[in-house]
């Protein structure tokens, strides 16, 4: 009876981490799928370009009032 009641603890806990195993792979696949990762990729890329944008402006603004200053 002991061995029957460890074999049936054995294949319980080797199911439940065997659908653990399966569903973290799963969210592994799908974060590092090349559609995720292209995403996540022009996020990034384009959070950068509106910093770089707003920062080429505020300093093209101080270097016109600089320009104007001079000229005043």
């Amino acid at each position: 009876m002991r061995r029957l009641v460890w074999m049936a603890a054995g294949a319980a806990i080797s199911a439940a981490g065997k659908r653990w195993t399966v569903r973290r792979a799963g969210r592994l696949a799908d974060r590092y799928a090349p559609g995720a990762v292209a995403r996540r990729t022009a996020g990034t890329v384009g959070k950068r370009l509106d910093a770089a944008r707003r920062d080429g402006r505020a300093a093209m603004a101080e270097t016109e009032d600089r320009l104007r200053s001079r000229l005043r």
